[in-house]
Protein backbone atom coordinates (compact mmCIF):
# COMPACT_ATOMS: atom_id res chain seq x y z
CA UNK A 1 0.00 0.00 0.00
CA UNK A 2 2.83 2.43 0.76
CA UNK A 3 4.22 1.89 -2.73
CA UNK A 4 0.79 2.70 -4.18
CA UNK A 5 0.52 5.82 -2.02
CA UNK A 6 3.96 6.98 -3.18
CA UNK A 7 2.82 6.46 -6.78
CA UNK A 8 -0.34 8.46 -6.19
CA UNK A 9 1.68 11.25 -4.62
CA UNK A 10 3.59 11.40 -7.90
CA UNK A 11 0.28 11.64 -9.75
CA UNK A 12 -0.75 14.57 -7.56
CA UNK A 13 2.58 16.28 -8.17
CA UNK A 14 2.07 15.89 -11.92
CA UNK A 15 -1.45 17.28 -11.57
CA UNK A 16 -0.14 20.42 -9.94
CA UNK A 17 2.20 20.92 -12.86
CA UNK A 18 -0.30 20.07 -15.63
CA UNK A 19 -3.88 20.45 -14.48
CA UNK A 20 -5.37 19.62 -17.88
CA UNK A 21 -4.06 16.03 -17.72
CA UNK A 22 -5.19 15.49 -14.12
CA UNK A 23 -7.65 12.61 -13.54
CA UNK A 24 -10.96 13.63 -11.92
CA UNK A 25 -10.24 11.64 -8.73
CA UNK A 26 -6.88 13.39 -8.33
CA UNK A 27 -8.54 16.79 -8.78
CA UNK A 28 -11.04 15.88 -6.05
CA UNK A 29 -8.24 14.86 -3.71
CA UNK A 30 -6.30 18.06 -4.39
CA UNK A 31 -9.47 19.98 -3.56
CA UNK A 32 -9.69 18.21 -0.19
CA UNK A 33 -6.01 18.91 0.45
CA UNK A 34 -6.51 22.59 -0.36
CA UNK A 35 -9.40 22.80 2.10
CA UNK A 36 -7.09 21.42 4.77
CA UNK A 37 -4.23 23.75 3.89
CA UNK A 38 -6.48 26.73 4.55
CA UNK A 39 -6.66 25.65 8.20
CA UNK A 40 -4.06 25.02 10.88
CA UNK A 41 -3.72 22.62 13.79
CA UNK A 42 -6.84 20.78 14.93
CA UNK A 43 -8.99 22.70 12.43
CA UNK A 44 -6.93 21.25 9.56
CA UNK A 45 -7.51 17.71 10.80
CA UNK A 46 -11.21 18.36 11.30
CA UNK A 47 -11.61 19.88 7.84
CA UNK A 48 -10.02 16.89 6.09
CA UNK A 49 -11.87 14.39 8.28
CA UNK A 50 -15.16 16.04 7.37
CA UNK A 51 -14.33 16.43 3.68
CA UNK A 52 -13.36 12.77 3.26
CA UNK A 53 -16.37 11.55 5.26
CA UNK A 54 -18.62 13.49 2.89
CA UNK A 55 -16.71 12.66 -0.30
CA UNK A 56 -17.48 8.93 -0.33
CA UNK A 57 -20.33 6.73 0.81
CA UNK A 58 -19.91 3.72 3.05
CA UNK A 59 -19.90 0.40 1.20
CA UNK A 60 -18.54 -3.03 2.10
CA UNK A 61 -15.77 -4.78 0.18
CA UNK A 62 -18.16 -7.67 -0.38
CA UNK A 63 -20.65 -5.44 -2.21
CA UNK A 64 -17.97 -3.68 -4.26
CA UNK A 65 -15.38 -6.36 -4.96
CA UNK A 66 -17.01 -9.64 -3.96
CA UNK A 67 -14.40 -10.32 -1.25
CA UNK A 68 -14.27 -9.77 2.51
CA UNK A 69 -11.21 -7.51 2.47
CA UNK A 70 -9.87 -5.26 -0.26
CA UNK A 71 -7.67 -2.28 0.61
CA UNK A 72 -8.29 0.33 -2.05
CA UNK A 73 -5.87 3.10 -2.97
CA UNK A 74 -7.00 6.68 -2.25
CA UNK A 75 -7.59 7.67 -5.87
CA UNK A 76 -9.43 4.42 -6.61
CA UNK A 77 -11.69 5.07 -3.61
CA UNK A 78 -12.49 8.58 -4.84
CA UNK A 79 -13.08 7.30 -8.37
CA UNK A 80 -15.63 4.79 -7.07
CA UNK A 81 -17.09 7.29 -4.61
CA UNK A 82 -17.45 4.53 -2.04
CA UNK A 83 -15.41 2.54 0.44
CA UNK A 84 -15.29 0.92 3.85
CA UNK A 85 -13.62 2.18 7.00
CA UNK A 86 -10.01 1.44 6.05
CA UNK A 87 -10.55 3.14 2.68
CA UNK A 88 -11.65 6.30 4.50
CA UNK A 89 -8.59 6.07 6.76
CA UNK A 90 -6.14 5.52 3.87
CA UNK A 91 -7.62 8.44 1.95
CA UNK A 92 -7.27 10.69 5.01
CA UNK A 93 -3.69 9.47 5.44
CA UNK A 94 -2.68 10.64 1.97
CA UNK A 95 -4.68 13.87 2.18
CA UNK A 96 -3.00 14.83 5.45
CA UNK A 97 0.45 13.97 4.11
CA UNK A 98 -0.24 16.21 1.13
CA UNK A 99 -1.50 18.92 3.50
CA UNK A 100 1.84 18.95 5.32
CA UNK A 101 1.41 16.47 8.19
CA UNK A 102 4.53 14.39 8.83
CA UNK A 103 4.22 10.62 8.24
CA UNK A 104 5.67 10.21 11.74
CA UNK A 105 2.43 11.69 13.08
CA UNK A 106 0.08 9.39 11.16
CA UNK A 107 -1.06 5.85 12.05
CA UNK A 108 -3.80 3.71 10.54
CA UNK A 109 -5.15 1.72 13.48
CA UNK A 110 -7.33 -1.41 13.42
CA UNK A 111 -9.45 -1.52 16.56
CA UNK A 112 -12.03 -3.77 18.13
CA UNK A 113 -15.23 -2.57 19.76
CA UNK A 114 -15.68 -5.27 22.45
CA UNK A 115 -19.19 -4.24 23.50
CA UNK A 116 -20.46 -4.44 19.91
CA UNK A 117 -18.28 -7.37 18.90
CA UNK A 118 -16.98 -5.49 15.84
CA UNK A 119 -13.73 -4.52 14.16
CA UNK A 120 -13.09 -1.07 12.71
CA UNK A 121 -10.28 1.07 11.26
CA UNK A 122 -9.47 4.71 12.06
CA UNK A 123 -6.66 7.15 11.36
CA UNK A 124 -4.73 8.38 14.41
CA UNK A 125 -2.96 11.74 14.09
CA UNK A 126 -0.49 13.15 16.59
CA UNK A 127 -1.18 16.80 17.39
CA UNK A 128 0.90 18.33 20.17
CA UNK A 129 1.46 14.91 21.80
CA UNK A 130 -2.23 14.06 21.70
CA UNK A 131 -3.28 11.29 19.32
CA UNK A 132 -6.61 12.24 17.75
CA UNK A 133 -8.81 9.70 15.98
CA UNK A 134 -10.28 10.53 12.58
CA UNK A 135 -13.24 8.18 12.20
CA UNK A 136 -15.63 7.77 9.29
CA UNK A 137 -18.44 7.18 11.81
CA UNK A 138 -18.25 10.73 13.21
CA UNK A 139 -17.17 14.25 12.29
CA UNK A 140 -15.87 14.77 15.83
CA UNK A 141 -12.15 14.35 16.54
CA UNK A 142 -11.67 12.24 19.67
CA UNK A 143 -8.49 11.86 21.71
CA UNK A 144 -7.25 8.27 21.89
CA UNK A 145 -7.20 8.64 25.68
CA UNK A 146 -10.96 9.27 25.65
CA UNK A 147 -11.86 6.60 23.05
CA UNK A 148 -12.57 3.97 25.66
CA UNK A 149 -14.97 2.13 23.35
CA UNK A 150 -12.06 1.02 21.15
CA UNK A 151 -9.32 -1.50 21.84
CA UNK A 152 -6.45 -1.10 19.35
CA UNK A 153 -5.14 -4.28 17.74
CA UNK A 154 -2.83 -3.24 14.90
CA UNK A 155 -1.08 -0.07 13.78
CA UNK A 156 0.15 0.68 10.27
CA UNK A 157 2.54 3.50 9.43
CA UNK A 158 5.33 4.20 6.95
CA UNK A 159 7.65 1.95 8.99
CA UNK A 160 5.44 -1.16 8.76
CA UNK A 161 2.75 -3.07 10.69
CA UNK A 162 2.82 -3.45 14.45
CA UNK A 163 0.65 -5.16 17.02
CA UNK A 164 -0.76 -3.14 19.90
CA UNK A 165 -1.22 -4.97 23.19
CA UNK A 166 -3.97 -4.37 25.73
CA UNK A 167 -3.04 -2.64 28.96
CA UNK A 168 -0.65 -0.10 27.47
CA UNK A 169 -1.13 3.52 28.59
CA UNK A 170 -3.75 5.57 26.78
CA UNK A 171 -5.39 2.47 25.32
CA UNK A 172 -2.10 1.50 23.72
CA UNK A 173 -2.62 3.73 20.71
CA UNK A 174 0.67 4.13 18.84
CA UNK A 175 2.80 7.01 20.00
CA UNK A 176 1.19 7.28 23.43
CA UNK A 177 4.16 5.62 25.11
CA UNK A 178 7.82 6.50 24.93
CA UNK A 179 9.08 2.96 24.40
CA UNK A 180 9.14 0.87 21.22
CA UNK A 181 6.21 -1.15 19.95
CA UNK A 182 6.00 -4.63 21.54
CA UNK A 183 6.34 -6.46 18.24
CA UNK A 184 7.18 -5.52 14.67
CA UNK A 185 5.22 -7.88 12.42
CA UNK A 186 5.69 -7.27 8.76
CA UNK A 187 7.19 -5.51 6.23
CA UNK A 188 7.38 -2.77 3.88
CA UNK A 189 6.55 -1.75 0.38
CA UNK A 190 4.98 -4.45 -1.82
CA UNK A 191 4.40 -7.04 0.96
CA UNK A 192 2.96 -4.55 3.45
CA UNK A 193 -0.63 -4.76 2.28
CA UNK A 194 -0.72 -8.55 2.08
CA UNK A 195 0.88 -8.84 5.50
CA UNK A 196 -1.74 -6.60 7.07
CA UNK A 197 -4.56 -8.49 5.38
CA UNK A 198 -3.27 -11.79 6.76
CA UNK A 199 -2.77 -10.45 10.28
CA UNK A 200 -6.22 -8.83 10.35
CA UNK A 201 -7.74 -12.10 9.16
CA UNK A 202 -5.98 -13.98 11.96
CA UNK A 203 -7.08 -11.43 14.52
CA UNK A 204 -10.66 -11.70 13.32
CA UNK A 205 -10.66 -15.46 13.65
CA UNK A 206 -9.34 -15.28 17.19
CA UNK A 207 -11.55 -12.35 18.22
CA UNK A 208 -14.76 -13.93 17.00
CA UNK A 209 -14.07 -17.48 18.13
CA UNK A 210 -17.12 -18.73 20.02
CA UNK A 211 -19.40 -15.96 18.80
CA UNK A 212 -22.50 -17.00 16.92
CA UNK A 213 -22.12 -14.31 14.26
CA UNK A 214 -19.24 -12.23 12.95
CA UNK A 215 -20.02 -8.55 12.67
CA UNK A 216 -17.46 -6.24 11.19
CA UNK A 217 -17.78 -2.49 10.68
CA UNK A 218 -15.62 -1.69 7.66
Amino acid sequence: MLAHIDSEEETLTACRATADACPPAARRLLGIVELGRQRVGRARLGEINRAVNLAIRAASDRSQYGVDDFWSTPLATLEKGAGDCEDYAILKYLALREAGISPEDLRLVVVSHPRRGTLHAVLAVNLENDWLLLDNLTMVLVSSVEAKQYQPLLALDHHGIRTVFAGAPALGFPGTTAGPYPEVLAARSAVLLEGLRNVVSQKRTKFYHGLRRQRVIW
